[in-house]
């Protein structure tokens, strides 16, 4: 793959392992809420990740200090941890609500734009910003559900998903394709934007298929 745009700094790092946080440190982790921030934690680890990388503080020494970043993250979102996660609304603003709380001088909206999605996406990365995007749900029947593909460097398919939040840290090219870098259970993963645009046109949830923007206050 040819790198097109990327994050200047290292991203987040957890043991020095990682390639980003992840929901799954509390996977089979005893305790009330941890089923919930295993299973819906995604937008919290993707507000999480982006604030730490702008305040240059990306590195956790221990699984129980992202654990506990996490946690005030939530505590801050205001977020009751269950399966469901955040949505589109919940996420913007909890994100304007804790880059306040950080002193984070930042314009937060969401978007719908497709035609929009990657001059906003590029322009986000030459300013140094992660970009936290929507891979949309998908409601069918579990035998007929669709998800996108994750690939890895390669461009061999090695997962797929729907209903998720991930961060975008770059931009790739791969034979005249687009693809876009993204942080997503702690591992770096590559989706493909034409592949992404179609899966969010054909569902009924498509219009979320999109980011939350962040751009500098001072930008006109």
């Amino acid at each position: 793959m040819k790198k097109i745009y990327e994050l200047e700094n290292n991203y987040i790092s957890v043991q020095e392992q990682s390639y980003g946080g992840s929901q799954t440190y509390f996977r089979g982790v005893k305790g009330a809420f941890n089923k919930g921030r295993n299973l819906g934690g995604c937008g919290i680890v993707a507000i999480g990740d982006t604030i730490s990388y702008l305040k240059n503080d990306t590195e956790f020494s221990s699984i129980d200090e992202y654990r506990s970043y996490f946690k005030s993250i939530s505590k801050n979102a205001l977020w009751i941890p269950t399966r469901l996660g955040l949505n589109f609304i919940h996420i913007t603003l909890a994100a304007k609500s804790i880059f306040r709380k950080n002193k984070l001088s930042y314009k937060i909206k969401w978007c719908f734009s497709r035609k929009k999605l990657y001059t906003r996406i590029k322009g986000m990365l030459i300013n140094n910003i992660p970009v936290i995007l929507c891979i949309p749900k998908i409601l069918k029947p579990s035998k007929n559900k669709e998800e996108l593909s994750f690939y890895d460097c390669s461009v061999n398919k090695v997962s797929k998903t729907h209903g998720h939040f991930v961060t975008v840290t770059g931009i790739y090219e791969d034979n005249n394709k687009l693809y876009l870098q993204i942080s997503s259970w702690g591992k770096k993963f590559y989706i493909s934007f034409e592949e992404y645009v179609q899966f969010s046109k054909h569902h009924i949830f498509g219009l979320l298929g999109n980011i939350l923007y962040i751009e500098p206050s001072s930008t006109r």
